[in-house]
């Protein structure tokens, strides 16, 4: 190979390699709120929730599955809360719904469309969640909530959530689905 191949050669290796590194930043800035670097494990259980979209966990299908021992090892806080649709304080366990999403990868400014079984839906970001102090609710009362009594999986907010706590149609339950995107 002459030396003026041998140039080119190299440089057009080093042009097809630049942009095979990995980048030194993530590709948004890092939320104030709650992070994690907990890897997500597969579901083994039921599925009690499907995320769909665009997920850094999401599997071929673009979707993940989360069962009950999941959102356990996620986190598992106790809350209580004044719940508007009974007008009275109940106790909650689950995870900050920042620290659950914060689990999948999904960045403060995705929109997240959160479905129910009885097709109510709601759209909020992540950061939005956040500032709400959101709550993911796997159980009340230090049991499993049962889908006749808004189970498996509602979002509650407490009474320093700001103006989205304090707006009755936020508040979901019989979640089901949850599209990022």
């Amino acid at each position: 190979m002459t030396p003026n191949k041998l140039i080119a050669a190299t440089a057009l290796c080093a042009a097809m390699f630049s942009g095979c590194s990995t980048p030194s930043t993530l590709p948004y800035e890092e939320p104030s709120t709650t992070t994690t670097s907990f890897s997500l494990p597969q579901a083994v259980g039921p599925t009690i929730l499907t995320i769909t979209g665009d997920t850094p966990h999401a599997d071929s299908n673009y979707e993940v599955r989360v069962d009950q021992a999941m959102l356990d090892a996620i986190g598992n806080e106790q809350i209580v809360v004044h719940e508007p649709f009974v007008d009275k304080s109940l106790s909650f366990s689950g995870v900050s719904v920042d620290s659950f999403l914060g689990s999948l990868g999904i960045a403060p400014d995705t929109t997240l469309v959160w479905k129910a079984l009885d097709g109510y839906e709601i759209t909020y970001t992540r950061s939005e969640l956040a500032e709400a102090n959101a709550f993911l609710a796997t159980r009340q009362n230090n049991q499993l909530i049962p889908i006749e009594a808004g189970g498996p999986l509602r979002v509650v907010f407490p009474e320093n959530g700001g103006s989205i706590s304090a707006n009755g149609s936020a508040w979901i339950w019989s979640i089901s689905e949850i599209v990022a995107g």
